[in-house]
């Protein structure tokens, strides 16, 4: 009699817990592949890759904050982690958001397109050493612009 009362009490709960894991494995499947034209080299997690044709995609189904960008026809890539972002100020076109400090640019954000959500990157070490030479630079020569506003360059989809 034990038994049948677990099972009944088990039931409802293991069927709760397969719906919440379906549902967020679902949710992380929505990202539809993200290519563009990038004409320039730029750095991402630390890696710096060539300019070129890129795809951004989801590596794994069920991981929804990990993306990974690989060259076109090519071999470079890499992965990296980010964060659920919504701009409401934002059109609404998939597309890669740069930061531009000198002559270097780093990806910051993947806008995917879909209700002005993306994906946005934790600024690394690097840039933010970059964004301090680029703002000692330019307090210098009498230009000012903070770290915290970076010139920005923003790449749109490729048309196929």
């Amino acid at each position: 009699m034990k038994s049948v009362r677990i099972k009944l009490l088990m039931a409802p709960i293991l069927f709760g817990a397969a719906l919440f894991c379906g549902t967020g494995s679902a949710r992380a499947e929505q990202l539809p592949p993200i290519v563009v034209d990038v004409p320039f080299e730029f750095t991402v997690n630390g890696k710096t890759l060539p300019a070129g044709r890129y795809r951004v995609t989801r590596p794994m189904a069920d991981s929804a904050s990990v993306l990974y960008i690989r060259r076109e026809g090519g071999t470079e890539g890499a992965s990296f982690t980010t964060n659920a972002a919504i701009d409401k100020s934002a059109e609404n076109k998939a597309g890669l958001i740069f930061h531009h400090y000198g002559a270097t640019y780093y990806l910051a954000e993947v806008v995917t397109g879909s209700n002005n959500t993306g994906y946005r990157l934790p600024v690394s070490e690097g840039e933010r050493i970059a964004a301090r030479v680029d703002r000692n630079s330019n307090q210098k020569s009498g230009t000012e612009k903070t770290a915290s506003q970076p010139e920005k360059a923003v790449v749109g989809p490729k048309s196929k």
